[in-house]
């Protein structure tokens, strides 16, 4: 488990807290999740969660919270469950209206961006891939400010947020470091009647570090891949007066050699480059009638880095109350990926139904099935696949 000097301090500050708190609270959640794929692979682990969060009130405007979660990390299960300090920060209420806080926060782009991990509060078993699985970074260690105010039936909340991150992810294939340095951003939240309205903005200088020892193999290749290319460009030399057949065959397999390294070489020189990326969210929600409930979001990235390019989604999702403790929940959901200098895209379409009940305030079930498929082009070549799941889940919180 890597904690930030950032997140360490505000937990030692905790750790002080219940000898002068004047209200010390605990709460956490449990998701216990079931899954299977379309071929059949049935996983008990990867997307089960469980978390506790202790809530401190030090004072009449001094507060903290520090949250640890147990996870698999869907960005690279490489790296296996781990625990994860989610938030760890210190909290100062300047007035009624104004609210400043630092320390380890929530990276606030998304409509459920504070209480994602809680799955009892959530619609899904799995959060819509279109929108959800864009931003690998769920935490920053930095500050925020938010102001909340009203104008007439109009309650709004403009938050305003700075820092930096870093998380384990599998990039192209290849596990490495996902580094957001200069992080900062906004967002604007407007609720009205049964309605919410919600804009977001941010943006992060961001790199990705290649494990030393893969870095070190692929180093190897593209020199093993460059020698090759020279014996074959050599002997096709050779050959040119004596037999033109050969030699242009030993040509093409040195100018296909070439390509390869140059292909790795692209990757080792591109992926630790510091590019902006800049982050765009669009959300709404509410209730339509007393039963009919709506919410979607849209989610864009503009990337100028070469290896995670622009990337755009959106899912709209409608749920219906019984009344009884039994929600159904319809989602559809896509997505436009690009990578590697905009050489790949992957098209993702998916249609998600989920079935909920109350057992009571603290205990929900869950069963979900996503009907999805993704279309993947390299180049001129386009492959379609199934990526259908099936899910089962139980969550506690308390």
């Amino acid at each position: 488990m890597k904690i930030k000097n950032i997140a360490l301090a505000i937990t030692m500050a905790l750790s002080s807290v219940p000898a002068i708190a004047a209200d010390f609270t605990t709460s956490g959640f449990f998701n216990g999740v079931i899954t299977s794929d379309s071929d059949g692979d049935i996983d008990f682990d990867n997307k089960t969660k469980a978390g506790i969060q202790f809530d401190a009130k030090i004072s009449d405007s001094i507060f903290g919270t520090l949250q640890a979660v147990t996870e698999v990390n869907e960005w690279n299960e490489n790296v296996g469950r781990e625990i994860v300090v989610e938030y760890g920060f210190l909290g100062y209420q300047i007035n009624q209206q104004l609210t400043a806080r630092v320390g380890r926060l929530k990276v606030p782009v998304f409509m459920n961006s504070e209480y994602l991990n809680v799955g009892a509060v959530v619609p899904w078993i799995e959060a819509p891939y279109s929108v959800y699985h864009q931003l690998p970074a769920n935490s920053y260690d930095g500050a925020d400010i938010s102001f909340s105010h009203s104008v007439g039936e109009v309650d709004y909340t403009v938050q305003a947020f700075m820092g930096k991150a870093e998380r384990e992810v599998n990039a192209g294939g290849l596990d490495t470091v996902a580094n957001f340095k200069k992080m900062m951003g906004s967002n604007l939240t407007f609720n009205y009647a049964d309605f919410q309205f919600r804009f977001a903005y941010a943006q992060a200088d961001t790199s990705f570090m290649i494990e030393s020892t893969t870095k070190m193999g692929m180093q190897q290749g593209v020199a093993q891949l460059n020698a090759g290319a020279q014996q074959y460009m050599a002997g096709a030399t050779a050959l040119a007066s004596i037999d033109p057949t050969q030699s242009a065959a030993l040509h093409q397999q040195a100018i296909a050699l070439m390509t390869q390294a140059g292909s790795i070489q692209f990757v080792l020189d591109e992926m630790p480059k510091e590019e902006t990326i800049s982050f765009y969210n669009i959300g709404i929600s509410g209730y339509l009638t007393d039963n009919i409930s709506v919410v979607s979001e849209i989610a864009y990235i503009d990337s100028s880095h070469k290896i995670e390019g622009d990337d755009v989604g959106f899912y709209l999702g409608a749920m219906y109350e019984f009344g009884n403790g039994f929600k159904i929940m319809e989602t559809y959901s896509w997505r436009s990926e690009k990578t590697l200098n905009d050489t790949n895209e992957e098209i993702t379409t998916e249609f998600i139904t989920t079935l909920s009940y109350n057992i009571s305030e603290a205990w929900t079930v869950k069963g979900e099935i996503s009907i999805a498929e993704a279309e993947l082009t390299v180049g001129s070549t386009a492959i379609t696949e199934d990526k259908n799941r099936y899910g089962l889940s139980i969550n506690y919180i308390f």
